[in-house]
C-alpha cells in the first residue's frame, strides 16, 4: 500500500509537484477524497479522513489485486488498527 508521503515523494522525483485533490462528504459527514497528479499519469490514491488522519481507501494485495474499502471498513481500520489480511495472509 503507497503512503502518501510515498506518493509525493515518488512524484517529485519525476518531476511532479502539481496535484489535484477532489474531496467529498457523505450523508453521515464521512471526509474522503483522492489525489492525483495534475495533468500528467501516475497514481491516484483515495483516503477517508477521521481527525486530521488519512486513512486509505484501497489496499493492493501480495498477489497483485487491489481492494477499494469502504468508509466504514477504514472507520474500523482508524479506531481498531490495521486487520491482518486475509489475501495476503494465505500466500
Amino acid at each position: 500500500m503507497k503512503t502518501l508521503q510515498h506518493y509525493f515523494l515518488e512524484n517529485y522525483k519525476n518531476g511532479i509537484v502539481d496535484h489535484t485533490i477532489r474531496s467529498s462528504v457523505d450523508g453521515e459527514g464521512n471526509v474522503s477524497y483522492y489525489i492525483h497528479p495534475s495533468n500528467k499519469d501516475g497514481d491516484t490514491l483515495d483516503f477517508a479522513v477521521f481527525n486530521n488522519t488519512n486513512v486509505p481507501l484501497q489496499q493492493k494485495h501480495n498477489n497483485g489485486t487491489t481492494v477499494i474499502k469502504s468508509i466504514n471498513e477504514a472507520k474500523d481500520d482508524y479506531h481498531y488498527g490495521e486487520k491482518s489480511c486475509p489475501i495476503c495472509d494465505k500466500e
